[in-house]
């Protein structure tokens, strides 16, 4: 129903030409049709997390980051210049893990970062290795969280104010949080109103057999 809508809506908008104020109407449709389709896809992704049974395989993360951020700057509208990734390894980091579900989470992270901060300010991927962890992070130089927020943000459907979450629905930082438990990891955030926000998890090495 929702493509036969969006499909009708591109239909009348080519047949009957420009009319500012019918046109203003037809994008409000359409952005929320847009939501609806957004919000389909995050319950999919949410009942998958949360009822899913997973084997977590050797992957390498390195390559997953890379891909991620490659696919993102084309993917995640406003992206292009703005994502760089920093790193010291150029080897595979093998972790075991579930890789769709990682390039999820990741996804998450990067199209948040970009979301809400300025057009003009980059948005920084990093990857760090440690003795037996790696730590994956997401900064922004956006408009940032307030401290009395901070603990409810990975509630499901928290939405902190009409600003920032407008293009948001609520639950992709929950189903982010989810697949790092699934990974045995931990996520953590950092972030102050006015000076952007840090968004951190960490998962165990692959041990060495």
């Amino acid at each position: 129903p929702l493509s036969i809508a969006k499909t009708s809506l591109y239909l009348i908008d080519k047949k009957h030409g420009i009319d500012p104020t019918r046109n203003e109407y037809l994008g409000r449709i359409a952005e929320q049709i847009d939501t609806l389709y957004l919000l389909f896809d995050r319950m999919t992704q949410m009942i998958r997390v949360d009822y899913g049974e997973f084997e977590l395989l050797p992957i390498d993360l390195m390559a997953i980051v890379n891909e991620v951020v490659v696919t993102g700057k084309v993917k995640i509208t406003g992206a292009l210049d703005r994502v760089a990734l920093q790193t010291d390894s150029h080897r595979p980091v093998m972790i075991d893990g579930v890789e769709e579900l990682m390039k999820v989470a990741l996804e998450e992270l990067l199209r948040n970062a970009v979301q809400f901060s300025h057009d003009d300010t980059p948005v920084v991927f990093a990857l760090d290795v440690m003795a037996d962890e790696v730590v994956l992070s997401v900064k922004d130089d956006g408009m940032g969280i307030a401290e009395e927020h901070l603990q409810d943000i990975f509630t499901r459907f928290y939405r902190i104010d009409e600003a920032r979450t407008k293009r948001g629905i609520g639950l992709g930082l929950q189903i982010v949080q989810k697949i790092v438990a699934i990974h045995g990891g931990r996520i953590e955030v950092e972030s102050a109103v006015g000076r952007g926000s840090v968004f951190r998890f960490v998962l165990p090495l692959r041990e060495e057999v």
